[in-house]
């Protein structure tokens, strides 16, 4: 199977089993084909839209296809963006009973602790740094 036919079969897959916005070009859904063609490329891409058009859903179904996990395995692992998502929330936190018995000890998060592809939803909610410091 050529590169070609592999994109069409993925794209032609996800846009049978998922609902998603009409936005195309020509025979593609541009947001279904740039996710198809980054995965490819083991690209970073940022999806822009209004809410409910399917970027998260097709993230995680392209992920999953190209790269063999299963979709719930990518939404345990993506990390959701939200006003009050600290550091600790995002790579992870010391045991604190492990401290206190003299071990060091981290909890990875499962986003710091995946090793495919790293899926950010909602980033226009999470506070920048400097957004956070009182003063």
């Amino acid at each position: 199977m050529n590169l070609e036919d592999k994109i069409r079969g993925i794209h032609e897959f996800v846009q049978g089993s998922y609902y998603l916005s009409d936005n195309n070009l020509g025979d593609y859904n541009d947001v279904i084909l740039y996710t198809v063609l980054t995965a490819l490329k083991n690209g970073k891409q940022m999806i822009v839209g209004n809410y409910g058009t399917g970027k998260t859903t097709t993230a995680e179904a392209v992920s999953s296809i190209i790269y063999g996990y299963p979709v719930e395995v990518l939404q345990s692992c993506k990390l959701n963006g939200q006003p009050f998502l600290t550091e600790e929330k995002i790579f992870g936190r010391p045991n604190l009973a492990e401290l206190q018995k003299g071990r060091e000890k981290v909890e990875w998060s499962n986003f710091s602790k995946f090793s495919g592809p790293k899926i950010c939803d909602e980033l226009n909610r999470m506070h920048r740094s400097e957004e956070r410091r009182v003063g």
